[in-house]
């Protein structure tokens, strides 16, 4: 949908959280699209570099590699710019 969405973030929360918590908005949106292939365009390299991650205990990369996987295994397709 081209529809806006948007969400609340904690107070004081990290640019490095509010670009996890975007990314994050954006994997649920193409989770429920009917669409099959995405772009995900971020400036935050951190965050980018975090997704590669195979072990974390942060719960919203936790999250995101969830939504990956499932977005994966309903053979849709991220590419992260």
């Amino acid at each position: 949908s081209n529809s806006p969405f948007s969400c609340r973030l904690r107070d004081h929360c990290s640019i490095y959280t509010a670009e996890l918590q975007a990314i994050l908005l954006a994997l649920k949106q193409a989770y429920q699209s009917q669409e099959s292939k995405f772009m995900i365009f971020s400036d935050s390299l951190s965050a980018l570099q975090a997704l590669g991650k195979l072990k974390t205990d942060h719960p919203l990369l936790i999250q995101i590699q969830e939504f990956l996987h499932k977005i994966d295994a309903d053979q849709k397709e991220i590419v992260f710019m």
